[in-house]
């Protein structure tokens, strides 16, 4: 079965944070466009279009028909009567074009195409009117001048009316169906970014945890064995210097033994110091893990940056709908007193009190849908709330994982402060074992004792041995010595 080095290991659980936060990334990028282009399709296509509207409502229902009635009356003379006519008719003519420039869907295009056919045939009598009131030029203001127009004209007036009514219906239900919409990718994406989140999380974590405790347990164990067995050997040397001490006159057998000592004793320090600088290389590996998962943790906080911003932008369209209903407000009062001018001007204005009525209705019902649509960006704004925290909760997950990556970083260090240390004193024996190869030179009175003291030291060296094999094993991911 193939294992893996330490690096490798380390490197694996970095990329993990990584892909987690690149598609974290990805799907909070994503839903902010999203969100973004939805508002602005709202508001270029949905609530400009109802101010167009409206526009054009009141220059039929308040210059048009108001003008027409009160020079009927005798209140306005027919020159004032003419001017606020062609202020309509270009009013209307200007609004209309802008209105048909926006997007139309099939069913608006085809109610907007009915309307276009209305206001054509009511351009009719208007440019009648128009012409009849140019003829009467600067004449005194009269009661009666204009009575031929008093029910033609509405005839003509109240289907465009109810026309525009329906377009206006038609944008509230449209865009309230793209609010639906919204919310739907919404919840969407929620649910995706909760699934990423509970996995990637759960997996990084059990993986940290795994891996720290493996390495600190191996390490920790390695480290206890070799220390015991320098212990050991460090006995044996002052074994075999007390020895030499006795021995006048060392043979030739016990400086042969020695020499193989002071060979075992330099291919242990060759190995202790290879071992240093491994744990040197896994302690570089993991400071460069540590370095990536900061990295993570202000990539999260970035996207929690940018859920806060959706939070904000939402807020600058319920100030819009606010304005909304504002007009809305505005124009019921205005309908309010069209109907008490109506009043005034007895049987004469009854039909404009009829328009008036309708274009309070209909300001009512803008007024409602205004305070609709914000109610429903509020419950948008409280799920950008859920989305920010839930962007909270991923930092503080990926801190406490960095944390974990730190304490492991500075574990290593330890392990390769004390490797090299070894390998210094591991040196020094070395050398204490030459200079009693020097002393020992001559001694034959003692020379099975010594030889023992040397085998034994030599059992402790290729103990040693394995266990730094077993260690160098764990780090570059071999087979470890059993």
């Amino acid at each position: 079965m193939k294992t893996f080095s330490l690096s490798q290991k380390l490197g694996g659980l970095v990329a993990l944070l990584l892909l987690l936060s690149v598609v974290l990334g990805g799907l909070g990028v994503y839903a902010i466009r999203a969100t973004n282009q939805g508002l602005l399709t709202v508001y270029q296509d949905r609530v400009v279009p109802l101010k167009q509207l409206k526009v054009i409502a009141d220059a039929y229902a308040v210059n048009l028909i108001d003008a027409a009635n009160k020079a009927n009356a005798g209140i306005f003379t027919p020159r004032q009567a003419l001017t606020s006519v062609v202020d309509a008719r270009a009013s209307i003519k200007r609004e209309w074009g802008n209105y048909l420039a926006t997007y139309l869907t099939p069913e608006e295009a085809a109610l907007a195409k009915q309307a276009g056919d209305l206001l054509a045939a009511a351009d009719n009598d208007v440019e009648r009117l128009e012409a009849t009131l140019r003829k009467l030029g600067d004449a005194k203001a009269e009661a009666g001048v204009l009575v031929e127009f008093d029910g033609p004209l509405y005839a003509k007036i109240d289907p465009v009316s109810a026309k525009i009514s329906d377009l206006v219906e038609l944008q509230l239900r449209v865009a309230g169906e793209e609010y639906e919409a919204a919310q739907k990718r919404y919840s969407r994406l929620l649910l995706q970014f909760a699934l990423l989140i509970a996995l990637g999380g759960g997996g990084s974590l059990i993986g940290a945890f795994l891996l720290i405790r493996r390495i600190t347990g191996v390490l920790h164990a390695a480290s206890a064995e070799i220390q015991s067995a320098a212990v050991q050997a460090s006995s044996a040397s002052e074994q075999v210097s007390s020895g030499s001490q006795t021995i006048a006159h060392g043979a030739s057998e016990q400086a042969a033994t020695l020499e193989e000592t002071g060979a075992s004793l330099e291919e242990i320090a060759s190995m202790t110091s290879r071992n240093a600088e491994n744990a040197a290389a896994a302690h570089t590996a993991a400071s460069d893990t540590r370095e990536s998962a900061e990295r993570g943790v202000a990539q999260v906080a970035r996207l929690q940056s940018s859920m806060q911003a959706l939070v904000e932008s939402s807020a600058d369209i319920t100030k819009i709908l606010k304005t909304i209903e504002e007009i809305a407000f505005q124009t019921n009062i205005l309908a309010l007193n069209a109907a008490v001018e109506a009043a005034r001007a007895g049987e004469a204005g009854a039909g404009f009190s009829i328009v008036a009525d309708e274009v309070r209705s209909l300001a009512k019902r803008c007024s409602e849908a205004a305070r609709d649509t914000a109610a429903k960006i509020g419950v948008a704004n409280e799920n950008s709330g859920i989305g920010a925290s839930t962007s909270r909760e991923v930092a503080a997950t990926l801190e406490m994982i960095l944390s974990k990556v730190r304490d492991v970083d500075s574990r290593i260090g330890e392990i390769a402060t004390a490797s090299g240390e070894q390998s210094i004193g591991l040196t020094q024996l070395n050398t204490a074992v030459r200079q009693l190869d020097q002393i020992t030179q001559g001694n034959a009175a003692t020379a099975e004792e010594t030889a023992s003291a040397a085998e034994e030291l030599n059992a402790q060296s290729a103990e040693l041995i394995k266990i730094v094999d077993r260690l160098v094993g764990l780090i570059d991911g071999a087979s470890a010595i059993p």
